[in-house]
């Protein structure tokens, strides 16, 4: 069993606190690997990723280990929420749905979501004028209340998780998806769907935390000041070690490619001028 007293020189916990966790050795944390980069499985077979390290952060101050349960079935996940099967879930965005058996915390960062299509299509930037296209959201997700909820007309589609969404529009069964930025770009690159982009962001983002169940009041507490404890420092140094590498590279960005133009036409333009400098010096040559 951990011991529950914290490595930092002024204590984040009660006593009631720490004995809460010294009698509960097995405090189960909901982890659904399948959305990198904030919880994956990656190539050594290791849990990795944004919450991943949020999670170990928090068990370094309070030197405690939570029990892992790993989900493969998110809607599952949600309903062991529900029963109280599980104590805190990992990764989740707050709905009006969701608060109703789970307290949310702040989030921890936030993404914008974005349309995701097959390049060779016209790219779709008012989803009000969406008609008979098919649109795509992994089952149960945040993004399905959402879209819902705006958009209460469009035609949707269930996937898995984002990777199977964004596979399904790959292969043409879908014309659209939407998800999060950061794991659109992440995924995209990982499976080499390379006939997919990204074509447009959204008004609203994905910003994810940490959730409790409802009936756990003394957690709840232990949570809060965990994630209190977490400075901004260190939030930034976890945040900027996953997300640096799904930033747009300078290629991809508009103001590249005008620069790019302007800078071809300009050499154009000098070579054109410096070609009938060369003509008018041969003829007035000629002619002398």
């Amino acid at each position: 069993m951990s011991g529950a007293i914290s490595c930092s020189e002024k204590p984040i916990l009660t006593t009631k606190e720490k004995l809460f966790l010294e009698k509960n050795d097995s405090i189960k944390v909901a982890v659904f690997p399948y959305y990198p980069p904030y919880q994956f499985t990656n190539d050594q077979g290791v849990m990795d990723g944004i919450f991943i390290d949020f999670l170990e952060e928090i068990e370094t101050k309070i030197n405690y280990k939570f029990k892992r349960v790993y989900y493969s079935d998110w809607n599952q996940l949600l309903n062991d929420a529900k029963t109280n099967k599980i104590d805190i879930v990992l990764e989740i965005q707050q709905t009006k749905e969701k608060e109703k058996f789970l307290t949310f915390y702040p989030p921890l960062f936030e993404s914008k979501h974005a349309i995701v299509q097959q390049k060779k299509d016209i790219p779709i930037k008012n989803f009000n004028r969406f008609g008979t296209k098919k649109l795509i959201l992994p089952y149960q997700y945040s993004i399905v209340e959402i879209i819902r909820k705006k958009y209460p007309n469009i035609t949707i589609g269930y996937g898995k998780d984002e990777l199977e969404c964004l596979q399904k529009v790959s292969l043409g069964e879908y014309d659209a998806y939407v998800g999060p930025k950061a794991v659109i770009k992440y995924l995209i690159n990982k499976n080499n769907l390379h006939n997919v982009s990204v074509n447009s962001e959204l008004n609203f983002s994905y910003s994810p935390g940490f959730a409790v169940i409802k009936e756990n009041k003394v957690l709840q507490s232990i949570i809060r000041k965990s994630l209190n404890s977490i400075s901004n420092k260190e939030k930034k140094i976890i945040i900027d070690n996953w997300l640096f590498n799904v930033v747009t590279p300078f290629y991809e960005k508009p103001f590249f490619w005008i620069w790019v133009t302007i800078a071809i036409i300009c050499l154009l333009i000098i070579i054109l001028l410096i070609n009938q400098y060369l003509k008018l010096n041969n003829v007035l040559g000629n002619s002398v």
